[in-house]
């Protein structure tokens, strides 16, 4: 017998036996195969987003703080008068801060860095970045572009 929790209700419990056409059980009120016990375990196995309340394969949580974040894309003048371009406010941790910058120096075929939860890359590549957070689900009305 396996207890299966569902929902609110108290756990229920599987019982089942074997027999020449495979398991057959009993599953609250009605006979289930061994799949549809596996499907069941495997919702009941599933772990869940603590702060959106749905599991992690549906969690809704970075889409919604993508669309919260405020994105500022600035060229700023360095040594020798070298244009940087500086990607302020993106709030990922610093693994995915990291990934963006990495995918962001791809696409403009230049170098940079993360640095104090900035990303910077060397050369003027403001449209080429909006484009990019764009794509990555980052709302248009919430990237300035100075």
């Amino acid at each position: 017998m396996l207890p299966i929790s569902h929902g609110i209700e108290q756990p229920a419990v599987f019982q089942g036996r074997l027999n020449n056409q495979g398991w057959i059980g009993s599953y609250p009120g009605k006979e289930v195969s061994l799949n549809t016990l596996s499907l069941y375990l495997k919702l009941e196995m599933q772990e869940v987003c603590k702060i959106c309340g749905l599991p992690i394969d549906l969690c809704i949580c970075k889409e919604i703080s993508r669309e919260q974040q405020r994105v500022v894309v600035k060229l700023e003048k360095r040594k020798f008068g070298k244009p940087m371009t500086i990607i302020d406010g993106i709030q990922e941790n610093n693994a995915d801060l990291r990934k963006i910058a990495q995918a962001l120096k791809t696409r403009c075929a230049c170098g940079g860095t993360v640095k104090e939860q900035r990303i910077l890359l060397q050369g003027d590549h403001r449209e080429k970045a909006k484009e990019f957070l764009i794509e990555m689900g980052f709302p248009e009305a919430n990237i300035d572009v100075e």
